[in-house]
């Protein structure tokens, strides 16, 4: 009878032991492969829910610095248009000047993308503050701000060679600009190490990235059908915000997956 019992207990134990081992190769296992499109959605929804008032403030910045630049530029305007100004002098100076101001707000663009960048990888987001993120990060954005226009002309050449490249180049390239800012490379060298990250899962990573872009597109769209007064702020204040989170967490899953390179 004891020996039957000492059996049982055997069983149960090796029993137990074997379920241990299932549940560590499922945890292995879920841990080499991206989560889905949703799941990765909801994360960023549930970032951007619990960090909102700091993503509206860093996002206004540049609304604030743009209506700044037209509250003071315009009346200077006036006055260079009354006093009778040469045209052709001031057609130049402004054609320049709206290059300035182009090249300028996209440099924002780049300091807020990246502050939001800095935010979500923060291990405490709560204690952080706005304008001190955005002032902190408008220092280190260069490199970010000149890899993101390389980047931009390389997809606008291969959108240009009838689509197919471009989408590959997307999806090879994506993350050049954070790998140049987070690891101090070269362009070149953040490039090769994107298209490393992305090599063997191109299919799934795809997915997960054309998926965000085509629901990006869809909600823009229904957006100016319905709500067109207010759709550019909707999208400028929660479309963009959300999408780019979507982005760093996709970047976060592939880090995880390639802890190797």
């Amino acid at each position: 009878m004891e020996e039957e019992l000492k059996n049982e207990e055997n069983v149960f134990v090796k029993t137990q032991e074997l379920v241990q081992d299932l549940k560590e190769e499922e945890k292995a296992s879920t841990l080499k492969t991206l989560s889905s499109p949703l799941d990765i959605l909801k994360k960023s929804f549930a970032f951007y829910k619990q960090n909102i008032k700091k993503i509206l403030g860093l996002f206004f910045l540049p609304v604030l610095f743009g209506i700044l630049l037209f509250v003071v530029g315009l009346p200077l305007f006036v006055g260079v248009f009354v006093s009778g100004f040469n045209w052709s002098s001031l057609l130049l100076g402004l054609f320049f000047v709206f290059l300035l101001l182009i090249f300028y707000f996209l440099y924002l663009s780049s300091v807020v993308q990246l502050s939001l960048f800095n935010l979500f990888n923060s291990e405490n987001p709560k204690e952080l503050k706005a304008w001190s993120l955005f002032k902190d990060t408008y220092k280190k954005t260069g490199n970010f701000f000149w890899a993101s226009l390389v980047l931009g002309f390389v997809l606008m050449v291969g959108f240009a060679l009838f689509i197919i490249p471009g989408l590959f180049l997307l999806t090879f390239y994506v993350f050049t600009s954070f790998i140049v800012y987070e690891d101090k490379l070269s362009i070149k060298q953040a490039m090769k190490k994107s298209r490393e990250y992305i090599r063997g899962i191109e299919w799934k990573f795809a997915s997960r990235l054309f998926f965000a872009i085509a629901l990006l597109y869809v909600l823009n769209y229904v957006l100016s059908r319905f709500l067109s007064p207010i759709s550019g702020l909707i999208s400028h204040f929660f479309l963009v915000p959300v999408f780019c989170i979507y982005i760093f967490s996709l970047y976060q899953e592939v880090k995880r997956i390639k802890v190797n390179i």
